[in-house]
């Protein structure tokens, strides 16, 4: 068996994508794994939008959001390794039980989720620190996957995301994206922003709460009349003046006006509030545990999908995963070698972890360069970009090397030379 997993499940099959549980062979580790489905690999759309999922994922640390793991090319086919979650959407779970989410439970749903579309959003990336501004563009119930141990909710698919990554492939930039029901207004002419997710996080909490689907006229005078009429009828569960308040917090998620929302931070305040306030603790693990579990799956080699699929076991990813010493060593030299290297990051990211052993030295080099002696009058100062490049790339598993360049760095004058250094201090927990 050449392969790196072991097939367990198919989980769902979509239009472009195949996604299955597996065990992966080099340590047990259980994954799920989104496939590309072997007619597409020429659809450079597609793939644009899986690589920018690997790169927005990869980026994003946040317990609201599925990790990823890997992203591999089998022939131009891609494969993504995803953290697997024993659970189920909750599009999947009303569809199985035709039963809404209690209004409690509901409302720690959607607090859940917009603490994850505040986080992604505001997420720093770089060597400089900057925002990731990551708008996903297509939350649904759908895309919400509830943990059914621990209740915890999980945002997934950002395959349609937008974020401000150098990376990014260009093609998926301006895409229209959204699922109807659940875009706003002005998605449909492809303008994005937080306010965008946070209307269809409010469109989502009344089909959950409702097990029904939101209709809103275009005309405002109709809009305003048959959303009060369609907000009555929800949170009739929750105590008169909580459930004002919370179809009042709905309302204003799901304005016609991107300005007139709230942003997803006030809106996870403004639940915890409503919540606190009207004496009401959900217990989402209780809830999620209550519910009858997913559809019995059958093993990989009996779904129709196996033949799509069974090259995971028995092939590895075209792409070498390591490279020798020498060889990492090699290409970090040359990269760093390129001028404005600090702007190709990813790459020598890369090149770093590309070998089994850390070839850091290239990048120690760099950093030995931030105060040259005056008899080394040959050298070339280091640049402060390329010192918080350095600095932004070894702090993911600092070295006492590394450690030793921080502590002289902490006090740069450079405020994001500083900045980096200390980052490295206290992620090594010797700050």
């Amino acid at each position: 068996m050449g392969g790196l997993y072991q097939l367990e499940a198919v989980i769902g099959v979509g239009s472009f994508a195949t996604v299955c549980l597996a065990k992966r062979l080099s340590d047990g580790g259980r994954v799920a794994l989104k496939v590309l489905r072997a007619d597409l690999i020429n659809d450079a759309s597609l793939l644009a939008r899986m690589n920018d999922e690997a790169s927005v994922l990869s980026t994003l640390d946040l317990p609201g959001i599925v990790r990823v793991y890997a992203l591999h090319d089998y022939g131009g086919r891609r494969v993504l390794e995803m953290e697997a979650v024993d659970g189920m959407s909750l599009g999947a779970l009303q569809r199985h039980t035709r039963k809404s989410v209690p209004s409690p439970e509901a409302l720690e749903i959607t607090r859940q989720v917009a603490n994850a579309l505040h986080g992604a959003y505001h997420a720093l990336s770089g060597p400089r620190g900057e925002p990731l501004r990551v708008v996903h563009r297509d939350v649904k119930p759908d895309n919400l996957l509830v943990a059914m141990d621990s209740g915890r909710v999980k945002l997934v698919d950002f395959g349609l995301a937008k974020a401000d990554l150098a990376e990014r492939a260009a093609r998926t930039v301006g895409i229209l994206s959204g699922s109807a029901g659940f875009e706003a207004p002005e998605q449909r002419v492809g303008i994005a922003s937080p306010a965008t997710d946070v209307y269809a996080l409010g469109v989502s909490l009344f089909t959950i709460v409702s097990d029904r689907t939101l209709m809103l006229a275009r005309d405002l005078d109709k809009r305003t009349v048959e959303l009060q009429r369609q907000l009555s009828m929800i949170f009739q569960d929750l105590p008169e003046e909580t459930a004002v308040r919370s179809r009042r917090l709905l309302a204003s998620m799901v304005d016609s006006d991107p300005k007139a929302r709230p942003s997803a931070a006030h809106v996870s305040a403004e639940i915890s509030m409503i919540l606190a306030e009207g004496g009401i603790v959900p217990n989402l693990p209780n809830w999620a545990r209550s519910q009858p579990p997913p559809k019995t799956q059958l093993p990989a080699r009996d779904h129709m999908a196996w033949e799509d699929l069974e090259f995971l076991e028995v092939e590895a990813p075209t792409v070498a995963t390591r490279r020798t010493e020498a060889e990492a060593k090699a290409e970090l030299v040359r990269l760093l070698a390129i001028p404005g290297w600090p702007r190709r990051l990813p790459e020598v990211e890369r090149a770093l972890l590309s070998s089994a052993v850390r070839v850091e030295g290239p990048l120690l080099d760099v950093l030995a360069r931030a105060r040259v002696p005056w008899w080394r009058f040959w050298a070339r100062p280091a640049a402060p970009d390329e010192l918080e490049a350095a600095l932004w790339v070894l702090a993911g598993r600092p070295s006492n090397d590394v450690l030793r360049w921080a502590k002289e760095l902490a006090d740069h004058p450079v405020l994001g030379v500083s900045r980096c250094a200390r980052l490295v201090l206290e992620r090594a927990g010797a700050g």
